[in-house]
């Protein structure tokens, strides 16, 4: 068998996965972690593989086991929004944001803005799995401008974003989803007149929130489902 030696300060590692390119993975290992199941989530189309863990045989295996053609044939024949993954600062807190434009964006135009959240303790909804959900229906079909922040209080962004709503929910997580809004206010492409934020569940409680701290000063009209 292979002798590669993997240490616990990292050192003698050996990427199973393309690492230059970006890419969201999961996977799911044998007993004895002699094979991986490894699912490619996105951002482009899905695929799942079993493939052999390079320190384990001499021998490399790789089985395709979808490739969801299905799905790639399906996305071509459709017009879906364009992605834009960016990062805003609020109170010096870098924050994740993905903004979804409409298939055929036009600068010069003038477009309502709808902000969607979850904003639970610890979750992340802005990642690159590929996904094509009632968000991507609003900005492709209807021809919004749909805004997704992972605001503080949300997770994979630090330790102290994470816990700064400790004690204290609602607070911070309604302040940022009005920090972000002021600043897409702003822009020329936007009418902020024409404002509006939804959420389900967590995201139910956090539009209320948002709606009670903001006032109706940025966000024109809210809808907040299942909320606790």
């Amino acid at each position: 068998s292979a002798s590669l030696v993997y240490k616990l300060d990292g050192t003698g590692m050996e990427a199973v996965t393309n690492d230059n390119e970006e890419a969201f993975y999961s996977v799911s290992f044998s007993k004895g972690a002699k094979f991986a199941l490894l699912d490619y989530e996105g951002p482009d189309i899905p695929w799942q593989k079993v493939l052999t863990m390079p320190d384990v045989t001499d021998q490399p295996f790789m089985e395709t086991i979808e490739d969801n053609k299905m799905l790639a044939a399906m996305a071509s024949s459709h017009e879906l929004p364009l992605l834009n993954y960016k990062t805003v600062t609020i109170d010096g807190f870098e924050l994740n944001l993905l903004e979804r434009r409409p298939p055929h964006f036009n600068p010069q135009k003038k477009y309502p803005v709808l902000f969607y959240m979850y904003q639970g303790p610890g979750s992340q909804s802005v990642d690159k799995r590929f996904n094509v959900d009632f968000q991507s229906y609003v900005a492709a079909t209807l021809g919004y401008i749909v805004v997704t922040l992972d605001g503080r209080g949300t997770g994979f962004r630090g330790r102290e974003t994470r816990c700064i709503t400790r004690g204290n929910l609602g607070h911070w997580e309604a302040h940022d989803q009005i920090a972000a809004a002021k600043m897409w206010s702003q822009l020329p492409y936007v009418d902020p007149e024409r404002i509006a934020i939804w959420g389900w569940s967590y995201g139910g409680f956090m539009t209320l929130k948002t709606l009670e701290t903001d006032a109706g000063e940025t966000f024109k009209y809210g809808m907040a489902i299942s909320n606790l």
